[in-house]
């Protein structure tokens, strides 16, 4: 794809990247893929000298309702394993209706261009106010998992997922 905007010489690459797990934790998390190959050609764009703006996405809203997984438990209610302290700040976008208005800026906008980066969100929003949304919602009781307990559940779940490699 960078390779044929080059040769076309296109006015401007929009590309919608994600940062590498593996660089961001010290190479703790080495196996996710699909943000790991994402990362892989926003670097070689930028190197490239094709011009070239990163559009980044937030976390997308519609994973809490149709990717991460609600375990339920024995007294009815769910159990949502994800790693994020209760206080966390998590940027949510809703890639439907949110996401084209940031691709027009990075278009229009002369504050923007080759060399830049957007990293979009719709909203702020805490972990512990997703599940109290999402639970109200849905109609029923979710708990985080404790935020020390996740890091070996996230993992199998990636891999029970095929999210990334073994």
């Amino acid at each position: 794809m960078v390779d044929i905007a080059k040769a076309v010489d296109v006015d401007l690459l929009i590309w919608s990247g994600l940062e590498s797990p593996s660089k961001a934790s010290g190479g703790k998390y080495t196996k996710v893929n699909h943000f790991e190959s994402k990362a892989a050609v926003t670097d070689y764009a930028r190197k490239s000298g094709v011009p070239f703006v990163n559009v980044q996405a937030g976390g997308y809203a519609s994973n809490f309702t149709t990717f991460f997984k609600f375990e339920k438990q024995i007294d009815g209610s769910y159990v949502l394993a994800l790693p994020y302290s209760q206080s966390i700040i998590i940027p949510i976008i809703d890639m439907v209706e949110d996401y084209g208005m940031f691709v027009r800026e990075a278009i229009e906008s002369p504050a923007f261009g080759a060399g830049t980066e957007i990293l979009t969100c719709g909203e702020l929003i805490s972990f512990a106010d997703i599940i109290s949304q999402l639970a109200e919602s849905a109609r029923f009781t979710v708990h985080p998992v404790p935020y020390e307990l996740t890091d070996t559940r996230l993992e199998s779940y990636w891999e029970e997922n095929q999210l990334c490699s073994s």
